[in-house]
């Protein structure tokens, strides 16, 4: 009897004690916040008629070139190599469509696979995890501050 209750009081130390570090860990986990960059078209030095990579602390694999970047909308073409991605980021200022000319990919956010021909419209605000699905992915995009614009530029035929 004596043996069972010092075996009780030891389990029920133990269990408090687990209990105690489990709390500590929830806290610690719940007050972590997680931030993401707010991204713009304006952030990145595009140059026009010129390939240039993304920067490697927010992306991997990615290529740009700059088509139009005035003041009303910035328009480039992107390139993806196999397995390149650009971080999740969000766009505060800006409207974000992309017209998948070539290749595959996924938004990890959303989990929605794209292919050739897809129209992928991003909301300004909306978290965004683009990676590529296919050996080398081709992109038209158009950022901009007007909604109504990007709804001009992909009303025409050829885009």
């Amino acid at each position: 009897m004596f043996s069972q209750t010092v075996k009780s009081k030891t389990h029920t130390k133990q269990h408090i004690d687990t209990m105690m570090l489990l709390d500590r860990v929830e806290h610690s986990i719940s007050t972590i916040g997680m931030s993401f960059p707010d991204i713009g078209s304006f952030d990145f030095n595009l140059e026009k008629d010129k390939w240039k990579y993304l920067p490697n602390n927010i992306s991997s694999g990615v290529k740009v070139m700059g088509l139009h970047l005035g003041d009303d909308y910035r328009a480039c073409l992107v390139y993806y190599e196999k397995n390149a991605y650009i971080d999740p980021h969000y766009h505060s200022r800006e409207f974000e469509v992309i017209r998948l000319l070539k290749g595959s990919v996924i938004n990890k956010r959303n989990k929605r696979t794209y292919r050739e021909g897809d129209l992928i419209t991003i909301e300004r605000g909306d978290l965004h995890h683009i990676v590529s699905n296919s050996d080398e992915v081709y992109m038209y995009i158009v950022f901009s501050e007007s909604e109504s614009l990007i709804d001009e530029l992909f009303n025409k035929d050829y885009l």
